[in-house]
């Protein structure tokens, strides 16, 4: 058994880290940063290994990859039908022309009532 002081001084961590994080009620978690060093402190590795079973339990629920779209090289808006792409489009830009209109009328220029003075 380890001392967490000693835990500490050999990962180069902070007094008192160590047990906050290996505590039987932890107060901190491991991050990306703490997890390696506490690791080769205890002169530990972690190794992933597949389960068989468990992916044979689930494997009806994964969805396979479409390679078309699985990089991102795919724009967006080519994957839907153009006549959908153009009602879209239609929208975006009434969407815009109305805020733009809104800044317009809202300006500090254009007076009290929101219009220019003719």
């Amino acid at each position: 058994m380890m001392r967490m002081s000693s835990i500490d001084e050999i990962a180069g961590l902070p007094s008192g880290l160590a047990s906050k994080v290996l505590g039987p009620i932890p107060q901190r978690r491991m991050g990306p940063t703490t997890l390696p060093l506490i690791l080769g402190a205890l002169g530990l590795r972690i190794g992933l290994i597949e389960d068989a079973e468990a992916l044979r339990r689930i494997s009806s629920r994964l969805v396979p990859r479409h390679e078309k779209s699985a990089h991102g090289r795919v724009p967006r808006l080519e994957t839907i039908s153009a006549e959908l792409r153009e009602e879209l489009m239609a929208a975006a830009r009434a969407e815009l022309e109305r805020k733009a209109e809104t800044r317009r009328r809202r300006s500090p220029r254009n007076g009290r009532n929101g219009r220019r003075a003719a």
